[in-house]
C-alpha cells in the first residue's frame, strides 16, 4: 500500500465573496485538524499551505480552526477517502475577519473645523449607517467621550454613513463618509464636528 496526502491552503478572503481571487492573502499560523484512521493536526505555513502525508487506508475529516470575530467563507471542514497513492489538494479554506468603522463627534466651539485642545465629545448623538442593498439603517450613538462604532461588519463595496442633525446645531466638518471595507478593516472616520448655535437677543 502507498500511502497517502492531504494537502491544502488558507487565506483571507479580502472582498468576503467565497472565491479565492488576486489579491486575497495566505493565513498563516492557523491549525488544521485531521481525524480518521489516523489524527493529528498542524498548521499553516507563511504561504498558507498545510499537509498530511504518510496517511493510511481510510476516510478522513480535515477541519480548519475557527476563531472569534472570523467568519468561513467556505466549508470549514473536507470528508476525504484515502486508496493507495492517494495524494488529495482540497479547495482552499477562506476566511474573512469582521471590520470595525469607529469615529468621534465634538463639540466645536470655535467653529473651525478642527478638534483643538478643551472642546470635549458630545454624548447621545445619533450615527446612521447603511451599506450595498441592505435596505436596514443601523445606529450607533455616541459615548460621554463622543465616541460611536459598527462592528462585526462583512466586506463590502460601499458603507455610507452619517450624523443626524440636532436642532440648535451646525455642522463644522463634513457631516458623512462613504467608503469600502475589506477583511479586517480597522477604519477611523474623520471626527464630526458641530457647533452649538448661539442667540443674541436685542431690545
Amino acid at each position: 500500500f502507498e500511502l497517502g496526502k492531504i494537502s491544502g491552503y488558507k487565506y483571507e478572503d479580502m472582498n468576503g465573496n467565497g472565491v479565492l481571487d488576486d489579491g486575497d492573502e495566505p493565513l498563516p499560523g492557523w491549525t488544521i485538524y485531521l481525524s480518521g484512521p489516523m489524527s493529528t493536526s498542524t498548521t499553516t505555513d507563511d504561504k498558507g499551505y498545510f499537509e498530511f502525508t504518510g496517511l493510511v487506508y481510510g476516510t478522513y475529516t480535515v477541519t480548519e480552526e475557527t476563531r472569534d470575530n472570523w467568519v468561513a467563507m467556505t466549508t470549514t471542514h473536507y470528508t476525504v477517502p484515502i486508496a493507495s497513492g492517494s495524494c488529495v489538494e482540497l479547495d482552499p479554506f477562506l476566511n474573512v475577519e469582521l471590520s470595525t468603522i469607529w469615529g468621534y463627534k465634538f463639540e466645536d466651539s470655535n467653529s473651525n473645523g478642527v478638534w483643538d485642545a478643551g472642546e470635549h465629545g458630545l454624548p447621545g448623538w445619533t450615527i446612521e449607517m447603511i451599506w450595498d442593498a441592505d435596505p436596514v439603517h443601523y445606529f450607533a450613538v455616541t459615548d460621554e467621550t463622543g465616541y460611536w462604532e459598527f462592528t462585526d461588519l462583512m466586506p463590502s463595496e460601499m458603507y455610507y454613513l452619517w450624523e443626524v442633525q440636532q436642532k440648535g446645531w451646525t455642522p463644522t466638518t463634513q457631516t458623512w463618509w462613504l467608503g469600502p471595507i475589506v477583511s479586517g478593516t480597522d477604519q477611523r472616520v474623520p471626527d464630526f464636528g458641530n457647533f452649538k448655535n448661539v442667540y443674541i437677543t436685542v431690545f
